[in-house]
């Protein structure tokens, strides 16, 4: 099993239920407005992923290369 799987199976419940909170949100389908906190919890999560599956090295690559969105 790859880390991505590992991370998956560990973080299933607190991903599962930002991601339901996101899809409630105008982000998604939903009409409510996103909670600060689940946004950056998301992106906890998803820079670990990332981490995992990319190694360090190559995420702060992609990071420092990427254009991010500011609201």
């Amino acid at each position: 099993m790859g880390p991505g799987m590992q991370l998956q199976a560990k973080d299933a419940g607190p991903l599962q239920n930002l991601l339901n909170r996101r899809n409630q949100s105008f982000l998604a389908h939903g009409t409510s407005p996103a909670r600060k906190e689940d946004v950056e919890q998301l992106l906890e999560i998803y820079e670990k992923i990332l981490n995992d599956l990319l190694g360090a090295i190559r995420m702060a690559e992609r990071q420092s290369a990427s254009c991010y969105v500011r609201l």
